[in-house]
This record gives C-alpha cells, structure tokens and sequence, in this order.
C-alpha cells in the first residue's frame, strides 16, 4: 500500500500531486521533466519534499505537515525499497550472483535461497558466474531487478529500465515484470515514454505534466475515456475536435454534435444543449466499411466518406489520413495489414468509415 501527497518546489515547476495506490503496477506516463522520476526519488528518500506525507505499508517514510518547521524523514537504507534505474547501476567487477546477494538481508542460507529463486523467476540460470560486463543489455536489466528484489522491498521503484533496450527484449522483459509483480504482489511505480509499455504493463496509469497528476486510472480510462485535451494528446487520440451539443437525449443514451469539421453522435453525457465541447476517438476505434455493406447498430450513427491522401506502415499495419473537408486531412486511422489488404488501400482512392458511437468521448467543454 502507498499513500503520498507531496509538495516539492523545483527551479521551473513545483511539484503538487496525491498518489495512493494498493498492490498495482502503476506506470508513469509524461512529457520528459514532468516530474516522473523526482516522484520516485522522493519515495526512495534521494530528495526530501517541501511537506506531505510518504507512506509504504503503513510506515511513515516522510511526515512534514503544511507550515510546520520540521518533519521526519526515514533515512534510504531504512526504507525498504527496491530501485532499478535506467542506466542498471551494477559493479561491474562482480559476478552475476555477487551482484544479486549484494545489499540482501539475513542468513546467508536463507540469501543464497532467494538468490536462486530470482534466478530461475528471471532466466538467469547458467550465467550465475559471469562478469556483468559479458551480458547483454537484457540480461543486464534482470540481473538488476533480481538485486533489487533480493531485499524483500515493500515497493519496487522502475525508473524506464527498458529504454535502452531493443523492442524484442523489451517484450521479454515486459513479461518478467508481470511475473515479478504477481509473485511478489507489491506496489510497483514505472517510469515511462512508451504508450505500449504502460497499456500492457499498467494495472493503473498516472500521466503528468509541470509536476501534477492530469489523469490517474486504469488503462482503459486513461487511453479511452480521457479527461481533457492535454492527456488525449498525449496517450495518442489523436482525432480531436470541437462542436456544439444539438439534442441530449439521457433516455436513448444519445448526445448529438455538430462538428467544426462533420456531426456526430456520441454516449450521453450531462450537458446543455448549446455547449460547446471537445470530443474525440482513438485512431484504431475508427472502421473501414465495404460498399453495399449493411451496417449494424454499433457503427450506423458516424458514417462519413473521405478521400485517403496518406498511408504509412506502422508496426503490424497502417496508420491512413483522410480528408473529409478541405483540410489536409482531418481522421487519423489505425488499421491491421490484413485490412489493409482486403481494402486494396491506396493514396487518392474513396473510402467509407464509421466512428463507432460508443468509442466517441466527450473530453471537455470547449473554452468560449
């Protein structure tokens, strides 16, 4: 268990968040000096808050109430907290399991257990006696997670240990933490740039920015149900625009909008006829549709034809660009390669798409 709510002032933004959290795997999400990895070095006691409080599993890390002169403040090496930062921090003078049962605590039999445990939990076995020096990147990153889990922490602080890494290692890895986290069931706090990284990884997201929490939930409200423009833009809806409520309907679930760009109908949502709003749909919630096809009730409300100017692969498929008004484009469209095929996608032809109703979110109301 993790609860925190801290002030931190820094040279070009103060620090002002409340965190709380059970046995989750919680991943970090925010533009680069967001105040994601100073989060962390405030739980591991490398930097001392303004005020607030720090608490792991009911023990008191940092207490300084607002306006009091002094606080308590729990040394590092009491805190029992496992760190793997990004650039590893092993010795490289030392073996595999030199550097596993460094830092660990108790008998060195019960060690020595431990040890080989997390060896065998991370597809260390064989390189037990090898300098560090002589393995991989990837093997390198579990040698450091085994280190910092040999000392039974009460909370696991990743500072994007997979960043250095190539993108198969990196879905190995992924794979190991998830075990990690279920073995050990303790609160896990991610650092991280990678939206496929914390959707896969995170039991609950936390996006920031100057040093605030913008959005902190699951996954699917984080990526799908987005609570304004700033955290839509930057977990990749991209397909964001404004309009003006015209008809809500609480008892058919309908909430209709006409568009700066085409009109749409969305779930309800509690506002007035006249609002202005923001609303928006993720590039892979948007369907090709067939000629001739008949449309089932999901899809029949938001169907719009386009012109496809661009196409450009991206991983297992294509990321379009269609135009619908004069724009250079206006929908940014994920689509699987098989799709892609079936369609015979190409630049310049006429495509069909439906939003789907349920996939459309209202983000915000626009300002006046």
């Amino acid at each position: 268990m993790l609860e925190m709510q801290v002030k931190k002032k820094l040279p070009s933004f103060t620090i002002d968040l409340a965190l709380s959290a059970g046995n989750e795997l919680i991943c970090l999400l925010g533009p680069s000096g967001a105040g994601k990895s100073t989060l962390l070095h405030m739980v591991a006691g490398l930097i001392e808050p303004d005020e607030g409080v720090i608490r792991v599993k009911n023990v008191s890390y940092f207490l300084k109430p607002a306006g009091a002169r002094r606080g308590r403040q729990l040394p590092p090496y009491r805190r029992r907290v496992g760190y793997v930062f990004q650039n590893y921090a092993l010795f490289p003078h030392l073996t595999v399991y030199q550097n596993i049962f460094f830092g660990a605590r108790g008998s060195k039999e019960e060690i020595r257990r431990e040890a080989l445990y997390l060896i065998d939990l991370l597809r260390l076995q064989g390189l037990e006696q090898r300098k560090v020096t002589e393995l991989s990147g990837g093997q390198q990153q579990r040698v450091a997670l085994a280190r910092a889990l040999i000392t039974k922490p009460d909370i696991l602080l990743l500072d994007e240990p997979f960043s250095n890494l190539d993108e198969l290692i990196r879905r190995k890895l992924r794979l190991d933490l998830l075990r990690v986290h279920r073995d050990f069931n303790i609160p896990i706090l991610m650092v991280t740039h990678d939206l496929e990284e914390a959707y896969t990884l995170g039991g609950k997201i936390a996006v920031l920015d100057n040093g605030r929490i913008l959005q902190f939930g699951t996954r699917e409200e984080v990526f799908h149900r987005p609570q304004s423009r700033r955290v839509a833009r930057f977990v990749g809806m991209k397909n964001i625009f404004t309009g003006r409520v015209t008809e809500v309907n609480p008892e058919k679930n309908l909430l209709k909008i006409a568009g700066n760009k085409f009109n749409v109908c969305l779930p309800y949502y509690p506002c007035q006829v006249g609002d202005q709003v923001v609303f928006g749909i993720r590039p892979e919630d948007i369907r090709l549709i067939r000629k001739g096809v008949e449309l089932r009730k999901p899809v029949r409300d938001n169907v719009l034809n386009g012109t496809l100017v661009e196409m450009i692969p991206e991983g297992p498929g294509y990321r379009l660009f269609l135009k619908i008004t004069p724009d250079t484009y206006d929908l940014e469209i994920l689509v699987p390669t098989h799709v892609a095929l079936n369609h015979q996608l190409k630049v310049g032809m006429e495509l069909t798409v439906a939003l789907k109703k349920s996939a459309l979110h209202l983000l915000e109301r626009a300002e006046s």
